[in-house]
């Protein structure tokens, strides 16, 4: 959040509007769910913008669209991918199961690596398929 708040102002400095609104709308749009009591982080909302601005883009492909996506982007947290998921934990010879889920997720909290749960699943899904 503070670092959203220092790029603000960062970008207003450089005199680069497009990012200060960008910015500015993203932080609003926290600040709007934050008093309505919803309990959405900065995360959620930044997905759901670049969710938005990819569906505008395939209605009208338009530069500013993926602009903002890229300056976007850099607010997310970099996850594995699925391949590298795979990578990880293929080794851990896991079934198709609750249990194997949760051995997986301790297994990659354990390395401190960045993952979504909904990967693991799929991941899990995937090595099973192929054993």
């Amino acid at each position: 959040m503070n670092n959203l708040r220092d790029d603000i102002r960062e970008a207003t400095l450089a005199r680069n509007t497009f990012k200060v609104n960008l910015l500015k709308y993203i932080l609003g749009e926290y600040e709007r769910a934050a008093l309505a009591n919803k309990n959405t982080s900065l995360e959620k909302i930044i997905e759901k913008a670049i969710e938005n601005n990819n569906i505008c883009f395939q209605a009208r492909p338009e530069q500013k669209y993926t602009q903002e996506n890229e300056i976007l982007q850099a607010y997310l947290p970099k996850y594995l991918t699925l391949d590298e998921l795979f990578t990880e934990l293929a080794p851990l010879g896991l079934s198709n199961s609750k249990q194997s889920v949760g051995v997986a997720i301790k297994h990659l909290k354990s390395k401190q690596l960045p993952f979504r749960n909904e990967d693991v699943v799929k991941t899990i899904n995937n090595i099973c398929s192929v054993v």
